[in-house]
């Protein structure tokens, strides 16, 4: 019997695989060039689950999942299930590695594959190949362990992070997905990124970049918000420094930094395009509400949308 039959006989009517989203909150194209980074599990959560019909998931074609069930023969195998969704395709919340984590979870168990969280990394910068700056897989780390991850790519190690209590709850996360021409795609920014020494990630600078990193997870375990804030700003900053900011995150950045009760932004996804965190400053919820409702209503105004009204940390893989 084949290792794909193999599987299909041991996953009949077997009940969903979920994957969280993701927030990269700090460390993106530093980990590039194996810088560390902090990624924060969110809901709602990507799913696959049973649908109606027998066509398998239509998964893009050259995406990681597809070509995972491509090389392991498996396509057939996820007949009758589909690919649920929340974010109905917006991008910068972990769409992609949750297609792939929940494909390898599924397909496991059958093919005899390992379920470690390096194990699955490699995995998907196999299928992951490409011209240019290879993906770090960073986040699909985050997913599949869940919670807040911290995730050094030069000492190839993950572990999680304990935030002071409501640390995380300051922070917003905001989707500039439904403005046109504002996503930038991934896969192809790094085909045509020079992360090299001599490019736009010099060893300095990756330096200034971790440095902020590891700034911001001390910080949100002391629970202090303003320092938080100020380093995630300088990250997004640095990046710009970089021209590694999409010209309307900057315009963003700017709007809403100038906001009473604000103490830090930062872009989210390539060249920073997706969306923005937001780190509100102490007590601005309890003693300011007004200063929340104001601001709320100017990036509304400004064409983004509110995801994470404070980041709760999702549990990984299941």
């Amino acid at each position: 019997m084949s290792r794909s039959a193999e599987h299909r006989r041991s996953t009949d009517g077997a009940g969903s695989r979920s994957c969280p989203a993701k927030v990269f909150l700090i460390g993106e194209y530093a980990v590039l060039r194996g810088g560390p980074a902090v990624i924060c599990a969110i809901a709602p959560r990507f799913s696959l689950e049973g649908a109606s019909g027998g066509a398998p998931p239509a998964f893009p074609a050259g995406s990681p999942a597809e070509r995972l069930l491509t090389r392991a023969g498996a396509i057939s195998c996820f007949s009758g299930l589909r690919f649920a969704d929340p974010f109905a395709g917006a991008g910068g919340f972990g769409a992609s590695t949750a297609q792939f984590a929940v494909c390898y979870r599924e397909l496991a168990a059958g093919m005899g594959w390992p379920l470690g969280w390096r194990d699955v990394r490699d995995a998907y910068r196999s299928v992951s190949e490409q011209e240019g700056t290879p993906a770090s897989g960073a986040d699909l780390v985050g997913q599949w362990l869940g919670g807040t991850t911290w995730f050094d790519a030069g000492s190839e190690a993950a572990e999680p992070v304990s935030p002071a209590p409501g640390a995380l709850g300051d922070l917003l996360v905001f989707s500039a997905a439904s403005i046109p021409g504002r996503k930038v795609r991934t896969h192809e920014h790094l085909k045509s990124l020079d992360a090299g020494r001599e490019g736009a990630l010099s060893d300095a600078r990756v330096e200034r970049l971790g440095a902020l990193t590891r700034e911001v997870r001390e910080a949100l375990e002391r629970g202090a918000r303003l320092e938080t804030g100020r380093a995630l700003s300088a990250f997004g900053s640095e990046l710009a420094r970089a021209g590694l900011e999409h010209s309307a995150t900057a315009e963003d950045r700017v709007a809403l930094e100038a906001m009473s009760g604000v103490a830090g932004t930062k872009g989210i996804g390539a060249l920073q395009a997706d969306g923005l965190v937001v780190a509100l400053e102490a007590g601005v919820r309890r003693e300011r509400p007004r200063d929340l409702v104001t601001l709320l209503a100017t990036a509304r105004g400004r064409g983004l949308s509110l995801v994470c009204d404070g980041i709760s940390p999702a549990g990984g893989i299941s």
